[in-house]
């Protein structure tokens, strides 16, 4: 079964949490907006967290961002650089950053390339 921990929350709910760690963060609260109000995506359903790691929040603005980028289809490396620069500024080492970022990179390599 998978793993939906904001399946019955609301797009405004899922907004209002975000966006306090967007200014907290100081991430654009433009593309959280979009993100979050995409209808090519339900983020209640389609965003699971972070992957293989505890997020340090819930929902965790960097993951979310990055989640959305893949889920529509907008993913690339331009995307994870993006995600690891979000991660950084939510307060990681750049050193922690590089490892997370290695490692969807890396994921997407052995994995989701072959099926995307």
């Amino acid at each position: 079964m998978p793993k939906n921990p904001y399946k019955y929350w609301t797009r405004r709910q899922l907004y209002d949490l975000l966006l306090i760690q967007a200014m907290e963060f100081k991430i654009s609260p433009n593309d959280l907006f979009n993100a979050v109000h995409d209808r090519s995506w339900n983020p209640m359903l389609d965003f699971n967290g972070c992957n293989c790691i505890q997020d340090e929040y819930h929902p965790f603005l960097p993951c979310f961002l990055h989640d959305y980028e893949w889920v529509v289809g907008k993913g690339s490396n331009e995307v994870d650089l993006k995600f690891k620069d979000n991660l950084i500024k939510a307060g990681f080492s750049k050193f922690r950053a590089w490892k997370y970022y290695l490692a969807v990179r890396l994921g997407w390599l052995a994995y989701y390339k072959w099926i995307k």
